[in-house]
């Protein structure tokens, strides 16, 4: 096999070669140096790598952080307050800071990753 493609290059390196043969390869080696330019040059370059892993590292993060777990539970719990007006028995008005019960939060931290989602997937549109 190695022979018989062996003398057919030989017996092409001595041939006399048109214009349009040359221009032809020519067009073969330019196209060729693109496509090496394009697929090794950008897609492989190492911005890139970096640039994809942050923005996983990045996802990872922010899935974490949306995720009720015991975690979240101790970073979140008494983070979110809201005023509570009242009077007292003598009519005095009176406030008092509620902190959001965890429920509450876990319900938000679910409606923020199926926002996420649907936004994500092109169906939720503002």
């Amino acid at each position: 096999m190695m022979d018989a493609v062996f003398h057919a290059w030989m017996t092409e390196v001595g041939k006399v070669h048109t214009p349009e043969y040359w221009i032809t390869v020519i067009f073969c080696l330019i196209g060729i140096l693109i496509i090496w330019f394009f697929l090794f040059r950008y897609v492989g370059s190492d911005e890139l790598r970096c640039e994809n892993f942050n923005l996983r590292a990045e996802n990872a993060k922010l899935k974490e952080a949306l995720t009720p777990s015991g975690a979240t539970k101790a970073d979140y719990i008494g983070e979110f307050t809201f005023l509570f007006e009242f009077s007292d028995e003598d009519g005095n008005p009176d406030d008092v800071r509620v902190c959001v019960p965890w429920d509450t939060v876990k319900e938000i931290m679910a409606a923020i990753r199926a926002r996420a989602t649907l936004e994500s997937s092109g169906e939720g549109a503002a």
